[in-house]
C-alpha cells in the first residue's frame, strides 16, 4: 500500500497538466498607442499581434508552444493601433506580442523594463486574461537619432576623446571613443529630437590622476528630419581643454 501511494504521488508530480483549451471563434479586440516621450512624437509602423499558445505545466517546468498569430495590426501616423483577433480552439494561452522594431528603436510596456527577445517569432508583452473582451495597451517607444560629424583631434595625450550630446532634458555619451594623439574620423553621435537646448562637448580623462578635461559647450540647432543627419566639422586641440 505504501509503495502504491508513493507511485501515485510520483505520477501526480510527473504528470503534465494542460490548461483547458479556449473555444474557437471567440473574438476580442486590442488597441492602444505607441508614443516616444523622449523625442515627443508618435511612433508609426510598429507591428502588434495577438499570439495563441498551447501551455502545459509540470512540477519541473512549463512549456509553451506557439499555435498561431490570430490577429495583427500596425500603428498609424498618430501611433494608434486597433484590431480584432479570433481564437482557433487549439490554444489555451494568449499574449499581446510585439514585432521586432528597427535596430535603433526600443519599445516597452508602461510598467516594464526593456523586454528581451523571446525565442518565439514575436516578443510576449502582455498576457490576455479576458479572452473575448477588450484590452487597451500603450507602448513607450524610444527612437535613437544620430548626427554624423567629422572630428579632427590633435595633441590628445589622454585618449580616448569622448563626445557628449546634451539637451535641456537628456545627456548621451553614446559609447563613442576616439583614440590616438591625433585623429581625423567621422562618427555617428547619438542625438534626440525635439528636446530643446542642444549642446555638444568633448572631453578626455587622465587615467593617472583621474582628472577630466573638457571643451566648452557648443550650441547646436539641427534639423532632425531623418534617422541620421549631417553634422558640422569639429576641429579640436586637446591641449586647450580645461
Amino acid at each position: 500500500m505504501k509503495y502504491l501511494l508513493l507511485l501515485l504521488l510520483l505520477g501526480s508530480i510527473l504528470f503534465s497538466c494542460t490548461k483547458k483549451d479556449i473555444k474557437p471563434n471567440i473574438q476580442g479586440i486590442v488597441s492602444g498607442r505607441a508614443y516616444d516621450t523622449v523625442n515627443k512624437e508618435p511612433y508609426p509602423n510598429l507591428i502588434v499581434t495577438v499570439s495563441e499558445y498551447q501551455t502545459s505545466e509540470s512540477f519541473f517546468r512549463q512549456s509553451s508552444a506557439l499555435i498561431n498569430i490570430i490577429g495583427s495590426g500596425i500603428t498609424d501616423a498618430n501611433g494608434n493601433y486597433s484590431f480584432k483577433y479570433t481564437t482557433t480552439g487549439k490554444g489555451n494561452t494568449y499574449y499581446l506580442s510585439l514585432g521586432k522594431p528597427a535596430a535603433n528603436v526600443s519599445a516597452i510596456g508602461p510598467k516594464h523594463s526593456l523586454y528581451p527577445f523571446n525565442i518565439d517569432q514575436f516578443r510576449k508583452i502582455q498576457q490576455i486574461t479576458n479572452v473575448g473582451g477588450s484590452l487597451t495597451y500603450d507602448f513607450n517607444v524610444t527612437k535613437q537619432y544620430f548626427m554624423k560629424s567629422r572630428i579632427v583631434i590633435t595633441n590628445d595625450l589622454n585618449p580616448p576623446l569622448i563626445p557628449v550630446f546634451q539637451s535641456a532634458h537628456n545627456k548621451i555619451a553614446g559609447g563613442i571613443q576616439i583614440f590616438g594623439k591625433s585623429n581625423d574620423t567621422s562618427v555617428c553621435i547619438p542625438i534626440f529630437k525635439n528636446t530643446g537646448g542642444f549642446n555638444i562637448y568633448f572631453y578626455v580623462t587622465n587615467q593617472k590622476n583621474d582628472s577630466s578635461y573638457f571643451t566648452k559647450l557648443m550650441p547646436l540647432n539641427p534639423l532632425i528630419d531623418r534617422d541620421t543627419i549631417q553634422g558640422p566639422l569639429y576641429t579640436l586641440d586637446a591641449a586647450t581643454f580645461k
